[in-house]
């Protein structure tokens, strides 16, 4: 073996049923001894609420895997949680994700991957951007690294329209909130109520959904 090459560590496998998915990389898995253990999905980094495209990499990652038996290989703890890879019948559900266009490859511990691995997480993000699946509709969509370290001013879809002053809002745009997942559009009853924390633009109502909102029922 070359004296650099990356290990593999995997120190524990914890097998269970997924009875939550919280978000893009994060889901509850309940062990055989019916306790539940929050997973983080290692080496790749979904977006976060209130990002685009969140609720989206939810929903693929509940169609994949939630009332299912997996797999976790892992090595470590953190915060409650432990980091790990999901298997599911052997199929890498993190690289899945990655696959989709619905979560980034976490480089910053890609030196925690065996060479294989690590191109092979490479090329499923760079054949998702090439095909502009998932979040990479957006041209440049803000890693949730930055945002979590900027917070939503950094997003680009929660900053406010420039020509938008304080408590008004532009004729024809489309309102979300964050909180709801809602979207509304003039004329709904409730257009300019959403509280301005809680306020997501969008240009067209498709962007809106793509972005995991649903329409306001009370809107013609």
């Amino acid at each position: 073996r070359q004296r650099n090459s990356p290990r593999r560590h995997v120190d524990k496998t914890l097998s269970g049923r997924v009875i939550r998915v919280t978000d893009g990389d994060t889901i509850t898995v309940l062990n055989y001894q019916n306790v539940p253990q929050v997973i983080r999905l290692k080496r790749i980094d979904a977006p976060e609420r209130a990002q685009y495209f969140s609720n989206v990499s939810r929903r693929h990652l509940a169609e994949l895997i939630e009332g299912k038996q997996v797999d976790v290989e892992y090595d470590k703890a953190e915060r409650g949680r432990i980091i790990g890879k999901v298997l599911m019948n052997g199929q890498d559900i993190c690289l899945e994700q990655i696959t989709a266009g619905l979560a980034w490859h976490f480089r910053y511990f890609e030196k925690e991957q065996t060479s294989s691995e690590r191109k092979q997480y490479a090329a499923a993000e760079l054949r998702a951007r090439s095909a502009k699946l998932g979040l990479w509709q957006s041209a440049s969509p803000t890693p949730p690294w930055d945002f979590r370290h900027n917070g939503s001013k950094s997003d680009e879809l929660s900053r406010p329209l420039e020509s938008r002053s304080e408590g008004s809002v532009s004729n024809g745009q489309i309102i979300g909130n964050r909180r709801s997942m809602i979207y509304h559009w003039p004329g709904c009853p409730y257009y300019n109520d959403i509280a301005q924390g809680n306020r997501v633009y969008f240009n067209t109502r498709e962007d809106a959904e793509r972005a995991g909102f649903r329409a306001a029922r009370n809107c013609n």
